[in-house]
């Protein structure tokens, strides 16, 4: 089975670019729920901060090499 998807660009490039990166996203989003699963279970859950969310988030966007700022 094919499926074709067309996209009228310029005008959606945004939408282009969410359907290409589609799996990267949800390969972050799956290793960002896994870090919280291990947090939850092998750590005292009052001491996860804040810093300590965002930098996990941050990496591992950085890792999955996703960029959010490339879609407007």
């Amino acid at each position: 089975m094919i499926h074709l998807i067309k996209f009228n660009l310029p005008e959606e490039r945004n939408e282009l670019t969410l359907a290409v990166n589609g799996p990267k996203y949800w390969s972050a989003l799956w290793d960002f729920k896994e870090q919280i699963r291990n947090w939850y279970k092998y750590q005292d859950r009052e001491t996860i901060g804040i810093e300590e969310l965002r930098d996990a988030w941050l990496k591992i966007l950085s890792d999955n090499n996703v960029d959010l700022d490339e879609v407007e």
